[in-house]
């Protein structure tokens, strides 16, 4: 017969056993890490295009009028909401802030006034912006701003949950002739397993300003433009209105100052865009 301690050795053996057992039967899952970027891409990063939709929602919200004949509470009964919709392009890549999506400011950028003065009427306005990037495999994430540089026409927008690795930045420039390409949503041509890819040269720069034969229309804006290594070598942010395949933008060297910079925000702007 067994003694006390002999039964409580026999009883742990036995659940240790059974526990090792149900361990050796389950697969746990690995969770990729994404807040490296890959060492080496074999081909277009389209795991990493976003569309960028910016939306925009006002509402009036208060009535000031100086004419009598004004009724206030008629007026605003009488205003419709506003809503408007606008639509960039943006890739995930590495920062000193971890992942973020980089696109052009303009695209960012929402022009909501606070009010509006008319024959001695002032309307206040009640705006909301909201801020959703698009992946073709990943679906949809809330985004805010993170950072913006008017001057450079340069935006990041963070988003809770990295679905991917970003793309790495280059170390050097390309030179006149290599091979670029860029994953963009010209008018926002954009969806469910459909990123399209484009590819060109690298042209030169004039004017603080690169050039590639990498066709851009409006909704290019913000697409960052690639090497044959898939490392981030410039933005599309410019076009010109009657040549297509000509796309214009900040450089490697504007892009690293803005990803790997303290500095948050300007406020200079450049009225040039798409």
């Amino acid at each position: 017969m067994r003694n006390t301690s002999q039964t409580a050795w026999f009883l742990t053996s036995t659940v240790l056993l059974t526990v090792v057992f149900i361990l050796s039967c389950v697969t746990l899952q690995h969770v990729p890490d994404f807040s490296k970027p890959l060492s080496q891409r074999k081909q277009a990063p389209v795991d990493a295009f976003v569309l960028v939709e910016v939306t925009l929602d006002a509402q009036p919200a208060d009535c000031v009028s100086k004419n009598k004949e004004i009724n206030c509470d008629k007026l605003l009964k009488s205003l419709p909401p506003i809503h408007q919709k606008g639509t960039g392009s943006g890739l995930l890549v590495e920062s000193d802030m971890g992942p973020v999506i980089l696109t052009a400011a303009h695209v960012c950028e929402v022009e909501a006034p606070d009010s509006f003065i008319h024959d001695g009427v002032t309307i206040s306005i009640l705006s909301m912006i909201k801020y959703e990037v698009r992946s073709p495999i990943y679906g949809s994430h809330t985004a805010t701003i993170a950072r913006i540089d008017t001057k450079k026409d340069l935006c990041l927008l963070r988003i809770e949950n990295i679905f991917t690795y970003p793309v790495s930045i280059a170390e050097d420039p390309p030179v006149i002739g290599d091979r670029v390409y860029s994953v963009a949503a010209p008018y926002g041509i954009s969806g469910s397993n459909l990123a399209l890819v484009f590819s060109g040269f690298y042209s030169g720069s004039s004017r603080g300003l690169e050039y590639y034969t990498i066709p851009t229309r409006p909704g290019s804006s913000g697409a960052a433009v690639l090497n044959e290594q898939w490392e981030v070598v410039g933005v599309l942010q410019l076009a010109f209105r009657n040549l297509e395949n000509v796309g214009m933008g900040r450089g490697l060297k504007a892009i690293k100052s803005f990803l790997f910079s303290p500095v948050s925000v300007t406020v200079e702007h450049d009225d040039s865009s798409l």
